[in-house]
């Protein structure tokens, strides 16, 4: 993880809670949805592209591409930052203005669902992307 808007990321999240997109200032968590992939695609914050079939350390999921808007109301995480995820108490998992995001959604590492992140700005994506897929071909799951 990162602090801040400083260079790409890969984050692994496994989400106990999610943040009520309709009031994105409060960050107020609430249960994670059953379809993942759905309430990306519906948050009123991020613009995403069509699903496609995805797959990490021979484990299959769904990816979809996103940017993060330009007007996120100001929250308790900053003036230009988007919470999207609880992932442990005290822990809030979030994006930022005009950062473009491939989400990947596996729903059953081990019995649990895992949220792979390659986030950075928008204008670095297509340069990040090509060595955050190798990364990603590396990754082994462990008693999966």
């Amino acid at each position: 993880m990162r602090l801040g808007v400083e260079g790409p990321v890969i984050s692994f999240a496994n989400e106990q809670k999610v943040f009520d997109p309709s009031k994105p200032s409060d960050l107020i968590a609430v249960s994670a949805p059953e379809d993942m992939v759905a309430w990306l695609q519906g948050h009123p914050y991020l613009e995403t592209e069509e699903p496609e079939p995805a797959s990490v350390g021979g484990v299959k999921g769904t990816q979809i591409d996103a940017v993060v808007v330009d007007d996120v109301p100001t929250s308790e995480c900053g003036d230009n930052c988007l919470g999207l995820f609880m992932i442990g108490p005290d822990i809030d998992w979030v994006v930022y203005e005009k950062e473009r995001v491939r989400f990947v959604v596996l729903e059953d590492v081990g019995g649990e669902r895992v949220i792979i992140v390659a986030e950075t700005r928008a204008t670095d994506f297509e340069g990040f992307l090509p060595k955050a897929k190798e990364v990603l071909k590396t990754v082994e799951w462990k008693g999966t």
